[in-house]
């Protein structure tokens, strides 16, 4: 025995140092394997092939019909039952493959409710540009009310006057709006974290730099799409519609897991009181007495949003660890925000939440925003600011009960949705917390596995709804087949992520680890 001959001294320089070298040559194989395998994992382990990819997600599928349901884009419930606009923006690159999640999720449900949804859509001029009518206005029961496709917005020169918040022009005159203000962007640039490592936005060859474009891109383009809103109203079709009741805004990359929440439910789940509402507000979308304290608040002046993905951590900088190598970033990253990829709300409150855009670079806000906030920290520091409040945004509530849904990626990785090791968690680690601890679907397992179980249930369903689509788009000759193989590969996904386990405790902060981790 190795014991007994190292204590008599025989053989004791030789075996621990060969038995020492075997066992890390072992580790460093085990290594070189787990790389490799992530390495090729988006090659060798998708479910589709990429020229079968190509054919599900850019073509021109021969079955569409299966996919919108071969509608008009004209609603035979206009006037007849409240309205509701759905707001659309951005590029269109990947609508082809989240439409059944947003039919089967948004739409359905809003009618099922008894709305007649009316889509409105500020688009990114680009090759998939024309998915938005071609493909929103086929949805059945669904009306296409306006659609503007433009370049997406440059900075002006920088010696160009910013054009003032009350000189923008009227939507009857034009529902664009002017160059992004050259201040603007500047500020955005020298005070966005949008990337905790990023780098200085000061610099121009950074990440932060460069995303500082991109942020405010979206920004005009919400704020563009309420105000083809505000110029449909006055249309035809528009006072036949009458007042929208409801706002609801899915993004087009967006996966849905969950049906929307019942809307005529709403006003049990709004908080507050009479005095924070909006004047002339009666019952839940029209004027009432404020006197009569017995109707109680209204949803015209709440946002919903969801729970999670908040961008950021109240716990950052906590404990022994924060105390040793916390940082001043530390404190940026608690900084309250709101997950802004997914909202409803009364009218007044959301068209007041799309002006954000306007506001920042058009009213001067930009220049007033605190240093070092991310998207969902700048949006949560506009809805507490005097001026949205006054402008419509009484509160911002969360979305009652689970609601998920995940971003949809276009390339060629082995599932096409963001993954349970992304990070920001999609699903928080206070996931199903409650005043009696954590809901426990597994009485007797730690939370950590709990909450991880929840990742890979929402991921799964995410990664069916869009393989669901591509076999919808491909017709009778493909049926199934994307979500035979995803489902299979899923399977295999998960025992190998299982299997990892112990690598990600070695390094738990790293996000190549939780890649590599992935089959």
């Amino acid at each position: 025995m190795r014991g007994s001959r190292g204590a008599n001294g025989v053989g004791a320089s030789n075996a621990k140092p060969r038995s020492r070298a075997r066992r890390l040559c072992a580790l460093a194989c085990a290594l070189a394997v787990l790389v490799a395998v992530s390495l090729g994992s988006d090659r060798s382990a998708s479910p589709l092939s990429p020229s079968d990819r190509e054919d599900a997600s850019s073509s021109r599928a021969p079955n569409l019909d299966a996919v919108t349901g071969g509608g008009t884009g004209v609603s035979p419930a206009l006037g007849e039952k409240p309205a509701v606009a759905v707001y659309f923006t951005g590029q269109a690159r990947t609508l082809r493959r989240t439409l059944c999640s947003v039919r089967r999720h948004i739409f359905d449900p809003l009618m099922e409710q008894g709305f007649a949804p009316v889509v409105f859509v500020a688009g990114e001029r680009d090759a998939d540009a024309e998915e938005y009518a071609s493909l929103l206005g086929r949805i059945p029961g669904v009306e296409l009310g306006d659609v503007l496709i433009v370049d997406r917005p440059e900075a002006s020169p920088r010696n160009e006057e910013t054009v003032k918040y009350e000189d923008l022009p009227e939507p009857d005159d034009d529902a664009a709006l002017p160059a992004v203000p050259r201040a603007c962007v500047d500020a955005f640039r020298r005070k966005g974290r949008w990337f905790h490592a990023g780098g200085d936005g000061s610099d121009e060859g950074s990440k932060n730099a460069r995303y500082s474009e991109e942020v405010l891109s979206q920004l005009w383009y919400r704020s563009v799409v309420d105000r083809l809103r505000r110029r449909w109203e006055r249309t035809e079709r528009g006072k036949k519609a009458g007042a929208f009741r409801w706002i609801v805004v899915p993004r087009p990359d967006n996966v849905y897991v969950d049906d929307l929440p019942d809307l005529r439910a709403a006003r049990g789940h709004v908080q507050g009181d009479v005095e924070r509402d909006l004047a002339g507000d009666v019952g839940d979308f029209v004027s009432f007495d404020a006197s009569d304290a017995s109707k109680g608040p209204t949803v015209m002046g709440t946002v919903f949003v969801p729970t999670w993905g908040e961008g950021y951590d109240p716990h950052a900088g906590g404990g022994v660890w924060g105390y040793f190598f916390g940082s001043k970033t530390s404190a940026k990253k608690r900084r309250a925000g709101v997950n802004n990829r997914f909202s409803y709300g009364g009218v007044a409150a959301m068209s007041a939440y799309h002006d954000l855009y306007a506001r920042m670079c058009h009213d001067g806000l930009a220049q007033d925003m605190p240093a070092g906030v991310n998207f969902e920290q700048m949006v949560n520091w506009y809805f507490e600011l005097p001026a949205t409040f006054a402008a419509g945004v009484r509160r911002a509530l969360p979305i009652p009960d689970d609601f998920w849904f995940l971003r949809l990626r276009r390339g060629d990785g082995a599932t096409p949705v963001e993954s349970p090791g992304h990070e920001p968690a999609m699903v928080s680690p206070t996931w199903g917390r409650t005043g009696a601890g954590l809901r426990n679907a597994r009485p007797g397992a730690p939370g950590a596995e709990i909450v991880d179980d929840k990742r890979w249930e929402v991921w799964t369903a995410a990664a069916k709804e869009v393989w669901r689509c591509d076999d919808a788009a491909s017709g009778a000759a493909g049926a199934a087949s994307a979500t035979v193989r995803g489902e299979c590969l899923v399977r295999e996904m998960r025992k190998e992520w299982k299997r990892t386990a112990w690598l990600r405790k070695i390094a738990p902060f790293s996000g190549w680890v939780r890649r590599m981790a992935m089959p």
